[in-house]
């Protein structure tokens, strides 16, 4: 197919991708439609060709999918903060569900644990913490991938105390961040990098039932494990928002590596009360430098979008934890890692998580366990 961007075509969408937009096919060729809900018939026209996909904008909605509803708010589709409000919240967790059993059966040759998908407590009022833009005294959001900026008096994913601060808010950062930290909300500008509240969970709610999750995959391996004793290792520990509560429930010894300043020194006053755990300052890779050679019982790693480095990954596998735990942010990235370590470990559990309701994003918890010779 040649160039196609500007012509129009009418296509039937199927089925979601990551990040948000429909999917469905044209002359043999993947085209990615944003605002599309599985089941629609839409009139299109494309904007973009690649050698294996295009992307098209909706000229019109045809016939509407029994999936879709109205959007509750009225920035919807101009504002680049959401991506799903037009479908139903029950549907949005299956089409995520099957988006991801697509992606790992396509992509890891091997058999596959049942995929359970935990949705959000909350559909709306969830984030405890947005960025936001100020032009001309007006506080908003640019639409993705462009420059198009939509003015918002509130917003419907944050929670109502950061709304309330929204209301009486005056800012001269261009750029800044709202956050509520369970008692107060606080802005912080993010012109010049960083972030003052990185350290505060989106999703509190779902952030809690993920850690029970994670606690009761350790009680069942420590069920199957020997008695002998072994470490407990966490890479981009954060503010030990999963250390403290393991910690709590486990008498580990061990150490964690996080990378961020300002999280290692509230990870350590957390931790402070508790004896033979150290939080150490420093990236993932320098695991080789600090790691002093005793047996690992059980690692987790809670990576960034871009996944486990080559050098973690060798590091993972010159270590040999009996069990590894592994919470992505980016399911390609985790697929990617995964086709690594299938080659000593088996995968015992996979667990999505709808941490970002009415977005494309999906949190994936990962349970695997090193072979047996």
């Amino acid at each position: 197919m040649t160039e196609i961007r500007g012509e129009r075509a009418i296509i039937k969408i199927d089925r979601l991708a990551f990040g948000g937009s429909g999917i469905g096919n044209h002359e043999g060729l993947v085209v990615f439609v944003p605002l599309a809900c599985p089941g629609d018939l839409v009139s299109v026209e494309f904007t973009k060709k690649k050698k294996s996909f295009a992307e098209a904008r909706i000229l019109e909605v045809l016939e509407e999918s029994p999936h879709r509803q109205e959007p509750p708010c009225k920035h919807f589709g101009n504002c680049g903060g959401c991506d799903l409000q037009h479908i139903q919240y029950p549907s949005q967790l299956e089409f995520k569900k099957q988006a991801l059993e697509s992606l790992l059966a396509r992509q890891l040759k091997f058999e596959l644990p049942k995929i359970e998908i935990i949705g959000s407590p909350k559909e709306f009022h969830y984030r405890n913490r947005i960025q936001l833009n100020q032009q001309k005294g007006r506080f908003g959001y640019f639409e993705k991938g462009r420059k198009s900026f939509t003015a918002i008096e509130n917003c419907l994913i944050a929670r109502e105390e950061i709304n309330k601060t929204l209301t009486l808010l005056e800012s001269q950062f261009k750029r800044f961040e709202i956050y509520f930290d369970g008692q107060d909300t606080h802005v912080s500008p993010t012109e010049y990098g960083g972030s003052e509240g990185s350290f505060i969970q989106v999703n509190p709610e779902l952030n809690e039932i993920l850690i029970k999750r994670l606690i009761q995959s350790i009680e069942i391996n420590e069920s199957k494990l020997d008695n002998s004793e072994g470490l407990f290792v966490e890479l981009y520990s954060g503010d030990a928002n999963f250390t403290l509560p393991l910690l709590e429930r486990f008498s580990f010894n061990g150490y964690s590596i996080e990378l961020n300043q300002k999280n290692v020194e509230r990870a350590r006053e957390k931790l402070n009360p508790i004896n033979g755990f150290k939080v150490m300052k420093g990236s993932a890779e320098d695991i080789n430098k600090v790691h002093p050679g005793d047996r690992v019982k059980h690692m987790l790693v809670d990576p960034p979008r871009d996944g486990l480095s080559q050098t973690v990954v060798d590091s993972v596998m010159a270590i040999r934890p009996q069990c590894l735990y592994y919470i992505s942010c980016h399911p390609a990235t985790l697929v990617r890692d995964l086709k690594i370590l299938k080659d000593q470990y088996d995968l015992l559990e996979i667990s999505a998580f709808d941490m970002f309701p009415q977005t494309g994003h999906l949190e994936v918890f990962c349970s695997l366990k090193l072979k047996t010779p």
